[in-house]
């Protein structure tokens, strides 16, 4: 699908990349509505099947009075920073109504293409943002933040000296994330992405 937009085009000659506004994310949300309304719709009645996407949880959690986002630099690009003073163990980010999972990547491939429609060169924002996640009811999926936790850079392996927030126990599925240690006001929030990522491939979903 990269390749399809565009991508690499895409980036080069929007560099940085633009922010994306709150009224651009409700939209986003918006249409991933839409998008789930069409596949309940379409189960027969009495069918067992589950639809191929559904939101993560149905907790509202307000980040912005812990992440805002900012600009890192050229090699980083868009991230996020402390909005306050934050004690180790506090809770930093935790699947909420705005996290989304597709455990069919046709799902998947219709929100984007529909995404690329209204926002195009958007959809490529959304590729790189979204990552394979193993979940609680041991399949497997794509799962992607509709929000600005999106932004979250990494800070290296599980174990970096750089990462300030870490997930909970090592043998739970990463949905909630701690500070690792004290963070100062306007410090940028770094994680490990392979604290949350799946060893299962894009290919297996057909992707």
């Amino acid at each position: 699908m990269r390749k399809y937009f565009q991508c690499n085009k895409a980036f080069e000659s929007e560099s940085p990349r633009p922010w994306w506004t709150d009224e651009e994310w409700r939209i986003v949300r918006e249409l991933y509505q839409d998008l789930l309304k069409s596949e309940q719709t379409k189960l027969v009645r009495g069918s067992t099947k589950s639809p191929g996407t559904y939101q993560a949880s149905n907790r509202v959690f307000d980040f912005n009075q812990i992440i805002v986002p900012y600009y890192a630099g050229k090699e980083k690009g868009r991230s996020l920073k402390a909005a306050k003073d934050i004690k180790k163990g506090d809770v930093m980010f935790k699947a909420t109504n705005n996290t989304v999972d597709f455990k069919e990547g046709h799902s998947y491939r219709k929100f984007i293409f529909s995404l690329n429609e209204r926002f195009p060169t958007f959809a490529c924002d959304m590729l790189d943002w979204s990552w394979i996640q193993d979940f609680e009811d041991g399949t497997f999926g794509v799962e992607v933040d509709l929000d600005n936790n999106s932004l979250l850079n990494s800070g290296g392996g599980k174990r970096s000296a750089n990462n300030n927030i870490q997930c909970g126990k090592a043998e739970e599925i990463c949905t909630i994330q701690y500070a690792r240690r004290d963070i100062k006001k306007g410090e940028e929030i770094l994680g490990s992405y392979v604290a949350f990522i799946s060893d299962h491939s894009w290919s297996e979903l057909g992707l």
